[in-house]
Order: C-alpha cells, then structure tokens, then sequence
C-alpha cells in the first residue's frame, strides 16, 4: 500500500494522435530520466499502431504501467474484456488499472467484483480508483483486495487547497494518493499563466506561483509539481515534447518549505 511518491508522465491520446512526434521524443527522454511511472490513461488503446511505444515497455520490467477503462459503463464484463486487451497490447498485464468513481451507471460494488475476477486471473496487478467516498473503503475490505488497491487519485494540486483533507485521510489509511491533475489542466503553467481568461479566474494563486518561481529560479509547472512533492502526493502530468519531462525532474529537486507552502495557499 502506502509507500514512497511516484514521479512520471503521462500520455493522453488526443495528444498522441494530434502530435505522435513530439510525444514519441517525449517518451524517448522519460525512457532515459530515471522516472518511473507511465500513465497511459485511455491512449493505450491506440498503442497498438505504436511499435517504438510498446517495445520498450514490453521490455523495460521497472516502467510502472498505469491505465484506465475507457467508456461510461465499467461493467464486470467489461472491465474484464478491456483488461484482458490491455494486456494484449502491452504483452503483459498492466500494473495498475484504473476506474474513475464515483459512477452512475454502474455501482462500486460491480467493479469491484470485475477487478477482483482480472486480478485472480492475472489480467492485472492492481487497480486504482479515480475519486473516493467514505463509504468505499467498506466496499474495498468485503472484497478482500483491499492490498491490492494499488493508488487513488484526488483532484489535488496548487487551484485545489481543500482537497488536502481527502489527501490526509487517505494518508491515513495508509493509500497511496494520485494527483489527477497535477498542472490543473494545463492551467498551472507559464502558457496557463499567459491567459487572461485563467488570470481573471486564478489570478491571486497563479500570481503567487509566478511570484515563487521566480525567487526559485523555476518555471510555475515545477513549483506546482514540488508543490505536490511537499505533499507526498504521486504525479504523472501529461506531455507533448521533451521539455516537458525536462521540467518533471527539475521539480524533484526543488525543497519547499513551510514558508512556500504560505506563500502558495495565502495561508
């Protein structure tokens, strides 16, 4: 369960399929960084026109493969018919399959059957859930696969203050927590910083983490990104060109402290 923090990337298929290139050489510099997760989200069901993608994860055994249903309806037939195609695709099961929760078309209780069926079948390693309640926890333990709930992930970085309660009491439980949106959807950037539309929005948050990345020497991506270092929190940010992965590596290094945090959340 709970252990130390992932750092990786992420590789979102509208971006795979408008800019192969750049997320090819993107992935190519994450193959030689040292991070280790790979969130393929639901892109992994274009992967299979990718051979440089999949050869190196087929592989590469130390990648941590991150994926998620792809559709509305994560049924106990589905989940299980899309489990066993990723793992055709990657030639191996995925380490973590996720399910974004809470959903209202089919219950906690029914995906939960279906992960337990893929993971005694050896279709996946673990699973992970995307938003959390109280009352999953319950749910989690009657299966009996509560140690293989691998990671949740919560809609927590620098927009998202309040979210730091759910972070805790996850913490708490010894899970391990998942940023779901580490850059706030490109919003905690430089490029999210230049529109006037975020400014209006997020205008105090993002002109304090403009403020801070200046004093740090650092772009206001890798402030967000340590942001989440300081909070124990796993990240995988979504790239498009090597630069970015560039950033993910500078963020490891910055250390922030209790005055940074302040300066971030105007606490």
């Amino acid at each position: 369960m709970a252990a130390q923090p992932l750092s990786g990337i992420s590789i979102k298929r509208d971006k795979l399929e408008s800019n192969p290139r750049g997320v090819q050489l993107a992935f190519e510099t994450f193959l030689n960084s040292g991070l280790n997760v790979l969130d393929l989200r639901d892109s992994w069901i274009k992967l299979e026109k990718f051979e440089s993608f999949l050869k190196p994860l087929r592989e590469n055994k130390n990648i941590i493969v991150l994926a998620r249903f792809s559709g509305i309806y994560p049924s106990y037939e589905n989940i299980i018919h899309q489990a066993s195609l990723l793992k055709n695709v990657l030639g191996r099961p995925a380490d973590v399959f996720e399910i974004k929760m809470p959903n209202f078309f089919v219950s906690l209780k029914e995906t939960l059957r279906g992960f337990k069926k893929a993971l005694n079948e050896g279709i996946i390693n673990s699973f992970g859930l995307i938003g959390w309640r109280a009352n999953y926890i319950k749910e989690i333990y009657q299966e009996d696969i509560f140690e293989k709930l691998q990671h949740v992930k919560v809609d927590f970085n620098a927009l998202t203050k309040n979210n730091q309660r759910v972070v805790k009491k996850l913490q708490n439980l010894k899970i391990n927590v998942f940023s779901a949106s580490p850059l706030g959807g490109g919003i905690l950037t430089e490029r999210g910083y230049m529109s006037f539309k975020n400014r209006i929005i997020y205008g105090c948050t993002l002109n304090r983490l403009k403020k801070l990345s200046e004093e740090k020497g650092s772009s206001i991506s890798e402030i967000a990104l340590s942001l989440l270092n300081f909070f124990k929190v796993s990240y995988a940010p979504s790239i498009s060109e090597p630069l970015h992965v560039k950033g993910i590596l500078k963020s490891k290094e910055i250390k922030l402290n209790e005055e940074d945090l302040r300066t971030v959340f105007n606490l």
